[in-house]
């Protein structure tokens, strides 16, 4: 069970902040959350239902781009919150700009997805629909934001100016169980731009990674290059690897997924390692991991 209020005597700093959250939503009575799962999302929930007494519809998105494994944390989540959770099917791999993998698939992706979860919350007559992004994912460029623009979502923990370590302590104080979990992204991330998505490639990840997470690894990413596997996990947990029964099961395991090649990335997780481009004398992008780089 989590916590019904908020005790701003351990973080006065932050009262402010959440006060600016709810500014815009004075009358809307009726909140439709797009819920991931996460702790961005999920405090944002929690605070509407909880602190500003709004009525929440928290919406998740179902799509072969979401693993099996953060549906399941989602819905373990929106439980212990008591979260009235509606799932919507949706498939962006029906859009060419997305099973392209261009390099604006995110931004197709999240339209797609993003109003798919708007004509939901407009079918459970909520007066609004906002979205868990903070301030910091303002700072990035990220083209997933321009849908969120287009489509008139809102994103009031951006707008209050929380950042995600501000969150972390707020989801805390209010007792959410997941207040430090990894963030996570969509399986899509995984593969290089210009590589076609399907639903067996976007599988094999989610088994790589469900094999390294049920090993105990706290964070998890295999990234693709063509028969090779990528592995970024928590530096602490790169220990692990130097099991010689651990390293050859990794091996078999990943065999059998149809690998040739698996290797540890020493630099360990981080995000969007997959954007890392380099540009040849042309002007045109070319991925790192492309074949003709990787002589």
């Amino acid at each position: 069970m989590t916590s019904k209020e908020m005790d701003f005597s351990k973080f006065p700093q932050l009262r402010e902040k959440c006060e600016q959250m709810g500014r815009g939503l004075e009358s809307c009575r009726s909140i439709g959350v797009a819920f991931s799962g996460g702790v961005d999302s999920g405090f944002l929930a929690w605070f509407l239902q909880n602190m500003l007494s709004r009525k929440v519809h928290a919406l998740i998105a179902l799509s072969p781009l979401l693993s099996v494994r953060e549906r399941r944390m989602a819905r373990k989540f929106a439980g212990q919150m008591e979260l009235n959770l509606h799932e919507v099917q949706v498939n962006p791999l029906l859009l060419e700009e997305v099973r392209t993998n261009s390099p604006k698939r995110c931004y197709f992706c999240k339209r797609a997805i993003m109003q798919a979860l708007r004509d939901r919350a407009l079918e459970l007559e909520c007066d609004v629909l906002v979205e868990g992004s903070h301030a910091g994912d303002f700072e990035i460029h990220r083209p997933g934001h321009s849908a969120l623009k287009e489509l008139g979502i809102e994103s009031p923990l951006a707008q209050g100016g929380l950042t995600k370590d501000e969150i972390r302590m707020l989801a805390r104080s209010a007792g959410l169980s997941h207040w430090n979990r990894p963030s996570q992204s969509c399986l899509a991330t995984r593969v290089p731009y210009g590589v076609e998505l399907s639903h067996d490639l976007l599988k094999t990840i989610e088994e790589a990674e469900n094999i390294l997470w049920e090993a105990g690894c706290r964070q998890v990413r295999v990234r693709l290059h063509g028969p090779l596997a990528r592995i970024e996990v928590d530096p602490q947990d790169m220990v692990f690897f130097l099991d010689d029964k651990f390293r050859k099961e990794i091996l078999v395991s990943y065999g059998r997924l149809g690998f040739l090649h698996v290797a540890l990335d020493l630099a360990g997780f981080h995000s969007g390692s997959m954007d890392k481009e380099v540009k040849n004398s042309s002007g045109r992008a070319r991925n790192l991991g492309d074949a003709d780089n990787a002589r």
